[in-house]
């Protein structure tokens, strides 16, 4: 509702009882002169008929505005919109995605190359600059780490280790150069997708395939390769592919 006339309806649950309490808000607030009625709420119907969204399409009707949830079920189809959300006249509101992500830079030392952009949205919580180590010259390896690592690796715990995505789960990875003292991990995308991973407690982040290419390259070459991860001023706009368009879920 608007100010300064205004109240709120908190409802936690979208049942029979519940759909009473919001038909009576929608109404209060009309008979009370609100300029907007505004929900984030709804359940999924598809069709305009149900008791909430003929009220709020009568209130609209009569000139207020209502503006109401879509929904979250964007995978049942673009007709599935959530009900009080699909009245006629209502204002259905939608989620779009960014056009931006913000994510996080790393700093490149010993070598000439711009900064890495790692998909996540705060620093990852290192403080140290550290040298890295790439486990596999084979920047098409299809199971990077995806086995226990052989006996002649040396202790992983000063390095940010690099990793190449495929095969096997992210936490299988990352608990096998764990089981070798690593700390620290940037894994290199494998043309799936740069985006967030599910990586459980370890510290590493998803950076691009050309970067993680770049930096395995260098290693094997000999470069005295480091890498710092600012904890201040290091946030990027990364461009988003899929930015001004409608969210998958809504």
């Amino acid at each position: 509702m608007v100010c300064p006339l205004s109240f709120d309806c908190v409802v936690p649950l979208f049942t029979s009882f519940n759909l009473i309490v919001i038909i009576d808000a929608l109404i209060r607030g009309f008979l009370e002169g609100q300029d907007i009625l505004t929900l984030s709420l709804g359940a999924s119907r598809g069709w305009s008929e149900s008791t909430s969204a003929v009220v709020a399409s009568r209130i609209a009707a009569l000139g207020t505005v209502v503006t109401i949830a879509a929904g979250n079920d964007g995978t049942s189809g673009s007709w599935y919109t959530s009900s009080p959300g699909n009245g006629i006249d209502v204002i259905s509101v939608a989620s779009i995605d960014n056009i931006v992500i913000p994510l996080q830079n790393a700093i490149v030392g010993g070598v000439r190359h711009a900064p890495i952009t790692y998909f996540q949205t705060l620093p990852l919580n290192v403080t140290k600059t550290l040298p890295i180590y790439a486990l596999s010259k084979n920047v098409s390896i299809p199971d990077d780490a995806c086995n226990p690592l052989p006996p002649n690796t040396p202790d992983l715990s000063p390095y940010v280790v690099l990793i190449r995505r495929g095969t096997c789960t992210f936490v299988t990875k990352l608990a096998n150069i764990a089981a070798k003292g690593a700390r620290v991990s940037l894994i290199y995308d494998n043309g799936n997708g740069f985006a967030g991973i599910a990586s459980g407690n370890y510290t590493t982040a998803l950076i691009q395939a050309a970067d993680g290419e770049f930096l395995v390259s260098q290693f094997f070459a000999g470069a005295k390769v480091t890498i710092t991860f600012p904890q201040t001023g290091a946030s990027t706009q990364f461009p988003n592919p899929d930015g001004g368009l409608v969210s998958s879920f809504t």
